[in-house]
């Protein structure tokens, strides 16, 4: 499944910005990791606008992967929307 994924970065101190999207990467690339009998992500598009990423969830639990992004970037102000594609 395909995801449009926008971090609202409105309420998050400007000097963690850096830290914020540190943590978006490191929580695809745990989800992007092959490991045997582990479900991973597919690809991560970065897009035009800041703090916009697709990506294609490939077999990997969704709601699961949400939560993870949201518990790794909620300390910081930041709020995680998703707009599924077809």
């Amino acid at each position: 499944m395909e995801a449009e994924i926008w971090l609202d970065v409105e309420e998050a101190d400007p000097k963690d910005l850096p830290e914020v999207e540190k943590r978006f990467k490191d929580w695809y690339a745990a989800g992007a990791e092959a490991r045997y009998n582990k479900p991973c992500f597919a690809f991560l598009t970065v897009l035009d606008k800041p703090f916009r990423y697709q990506v294609d969830f490939g077999q990997a639990d969704l709601a699961l992967s949400i939560q993870g992004l949201h518990g790794k970037l909620f300390r910081f102000g930041v709020k995680v929307f998703v707009h599924f594609m077809h």
